[in-house]
C-alpha cells in the first residue's frame, strides 16, 4: 500500500522545499512512516518518472519493513 502525501495531510508533517513528492509506505492498511522526495537536483518539478520512482521505492520499503518484523517475530517465538 502507499498512500500519497499533500502538503494539507495532517497525519505527516510536509519538509520545507520548492518541490518536493512523499508518499507514506505501507503494507494492507498499516503504514510505516513517510518518505519524501525534495528540491529536485536539476531545480525543475518532479515528473512522472519520478512519481513512478518514488512509488516503486515505497512500496519496496513497505515490503522490507513487514518482512523485518515478521522475522524479528519468528526469531522471538523461537
Amino acid at each position: 500500500m502507499t498512500s500519497a502525501v499533500s502538503s494539507t495531510d495532517s497525519a505527516a508533517p510536509v519538509p520545507l522545499a520548492a518541490s518536493k513528492r512523499g508518499l507514506l509506505p505501507g503494507i494492507r492498511d498499516q503504514v510505516f512512516g513517510n518518505l519524501y522526495l525534495t528540491d529536485k537536483k536539476s531545480g525543475t518539478e518532479f515528473d512522472t518518472d519520478d512519481e513512478a520512482v518514488l512509488h516503486t521505492l515505497t512500496a519496496a520499503a513497505g515490503v522490507e519493513i513487514e518482512n523485518a518484523r515478521l522475522y524479528a517475530g519468528a526469531r522471538r517465538q523461537q
